[in-house]
């Protein structure tokens, strides 16, 4: 007959941490939950287990990533801003050289007189 695993009994501490823990890094809580010695099923019932304050502290984490992506692209729009002015003084630059050729194109309509029908191409 096999014989029965006595089950671990964690104090309320050890799981607030660990909860903590699981959702204030960037690792996924089943590698916290390794990391622990806890099996990842626990892990996640402790996170849901952990109620307004779980959810507070993932929103925070949440948080945290969108500040984190917002500057990321404040600094691409001001990067792109930087390669624009480059570009705008460069064909400035061209331009009042003269190196640079117009940018209209000039086309000679042709002029019908009253009672004349086009001629089709």
């Amino acid at each position: 007959m096999a014989k029965k695993k006595k089950r671990k009994i964690y104090s309320q501490t050890y799981r607030t941490r660990a909860v903590e823990l699981a959702l204030g890094s960037d690792k996924t809580v089943s590698h916290v939950a390794r990391e622990l010695g806890v099996s990842p099923k626990t892990l996640l019932a402790w996170v849901r287990d952990m109620g307004p304050k779980g959810a507070r502290s993932a929103g925070k984490g949440q948080q945290t990533n969108a500040v984190s992506e917002i500057d990321i692209l404040r600094g691409m729009v001001e990067e792109l801003e930087k390669e624009s002015e480059i570009l705008r003084r460069a064909v400035a630059y061209f331009a009042n050289r003269g190196l640079l050729a117009p940018a209209t194109i000039r086309v000679k309509m042709p002029t019908f007189h009253r009672g004349e029908t086009p001629a089709l191409f």
